[in-house]
């Protein structure tokens, strides 16, 4: 009885593979499947991933999707407890200033909520931020203090 053997050499580029008859020395088929690269090398520093350009592409819908949710959930809430904004109001940073000393009007207010929505910051959490405000509080920031101090005084 003639036996029939698969043997496999799977690589990280690569999948080998050999059919071998053990009653015969030689293979029946053999072959090689070769994956193609997940990366475009430009330089070999400069290698990006083919999927890249797809990710940001998704990332930027998404954040732009998220910012208008945003601000069109703020004018519903704003409509829904009477503080819904002029529509001829002027400068929000001039509204901004006014609310220091007087009240605003509830569709002023409005205003001024709606532009602080639009021009709102952002808080990062990466890593490198982390390690900067550590700098800050270590002897960078002990310097920075002193230099400050100095200038003022």
């Amino acid at each position: 009885m003639n036996q029939i053997v698969l043997g496999l050499d799977v690589g990280a580029n690569s999948i080998g593979w050999a059919l071998v008859s053990l009653g015969e020395s030689l293979p029946i088929r053999a072959g090689v499947r070769v994956f193609p690269e997940g990366v475009d090398n430009y330089d070999t520093r400069k290698e990006t991933s083919k999927s890249e350009s797809r990710r940001v592409a998704r990332g930027m819908r998404r954040q732009i999707m998220r910012r208008a949710a945003r601000k069109a959930g703020l004018r519903r809430l704003l409509v829904a407890v009477g503080l819904s904004p002029d529509a001829d109001s002027v400068d929000p940073y001039s509204l901004r200033r006014k609310c220091l000393d007087s009240a605003l009007t509830p569709g002023e207010f409005g205003r001024v909520l709606v532009h602080l929505n639009q021009r709102r910051g952002f808080k990062s959490n990466r890593k490198t931020d982390r390690a900067r405000k550590a700098d800050d509080e270590g002897t960078l920031g002990e310097i920075n203090r002193k230099c400050v101090h100095n200038a003022m005084s």
